[in-house]
């Protein structure tokens, strides 16, 4: 791997991780205060559906880069 494709999966696993930290934190969150930040359920769960793709896209995107090495 060279040191940009190092530095590329160091970007990607960081974004991930704090993907991660947001999730969780909302998920911690009681609903009220959730639908506080986000005023509305269906953008919520829009949302929250759309930072799991990311997620998962992400990941798989890194388990390509470590697989080429």
């Amino acid at each position: 791997m060279t040191a940009e494709q190092q530095e590329a999966l160091k970007g990607l696993i960081g974004a991930r991780a704090e993907l991660i930290g947001i999730r969780n934190a909302l998920h911690a969150l009681p609903q009220e205060e959730r639908k506080k930040l986000f005023k509305r359920a269906d953008f919520m769960a829009r949302w929250m559906q759309g930072i799991n793709s990311l997620i998962e896209e992400w990941s798989h995107i890194r388990d390509n880069f470590i697989n080429m090495v």
